[in-house]
């Protein structure tokens, strides 16, 4: 379904963000994550905006780390703050229209602890996205050891919508299962693009067998587990 990859391809893309070692892990990860979006838009129209969103995210990144190997402005200038704030609303429409979409297809699943858990991930991002847009542009006109505060406990804070956002895509990843004898997906005219579209069609196949397989045996076990307990009460009376 994209889930999987969207996994990796989100961890790269913000995990090392507030890193002091740059390795070009954002932009590797916004192409994973953009590729991410192509398979999950087949099932959700709202992963349409969510890909526009991460590849202006990928420029600005290309466009800050095109600065680090041919410097054309100051790091304390007002092109490096017109980045970093357009960076932060490119990132937060990606989780707009990310949630957005995540609901639509939980909800179409009836999956509605995973709806409760799309909801409450969406707010507690968009407080982050919220309070960091504040402290960028009062940043622009005041200093002081307070901003620093805020700035370290928004640094906590992200790790913590981190870490919730990338345990709701292990789930979704987890329990969303496509259905079975879904119509046959459009492919790219690209041979390339139509190589890699197959290759991870066949992994995803893969991993839902495994899955289908997994919750079978379980169910099974459970069932025999239940038929013991049964025929011990009937030994006991």
């Amino acid at each position: 379904m994209g889930f999987g990859t969207l996994i990796f391809g989100y961890f790269l893309l913000f995990a090392f963000t507030l890193s002091n070692i740059y390795f070009f892990a954002d932009i590797v990860g916004a192409l994973i994550v953009i590729w991410a979006f192509s398979k999950l838009a087949e099932y959700n129209r709202w992963f349409n905006y969510a890909m526009a969103s991460t590849l202006a995210l990928l420029l600005l990144c290309g466009a800050a780390a095109s600065n680090l190997i041919i410097p054309w402005y100051s790091q304390e200038g007002s092109v490096k703050l017109a980045i970093d704030f357009l960076k932060l609303i490119a990132a937060a429409a990606l989780h707009v229209f990310f949630f957005l979409g995540t609901a639509g297809i939980c909800q179409g699943a009836d999956a509605q602890p995973l709806v409760k858990k799309t909801k409450r991930d969406f707010i507690a991002t968009m407080i982050y996205y919220g309070i960091s847009l504040i402290v960028a542009v009062l940043g622009v006109f005041m200093s002081g050891t307070w901003m620093n505060e805020i700035g370290a406990a928004l640094i906590i804070y992200w790790f913590l919508c981190l870490f919730l956002n990338l345990a709701l895509i292990y789930q979704c990843f987890g329990i969303l299962i496509p259905a079975e004898g879904e119509a046959e997906k459009k492919r790219s005219k690209i041979p390339l693009f139509r190589f890699l579209d197959e290759k991870f069609d066949e992994l995803d196949d893969k991993r839902n067998a495994y899955r289908k397989e997994s919750m079978k045996m379980a169910m099974e076990e459970a069932e025999r587990r239940a038929g013991e307990k049964a025929k011990k009460k009937k030994k006991k009376k």
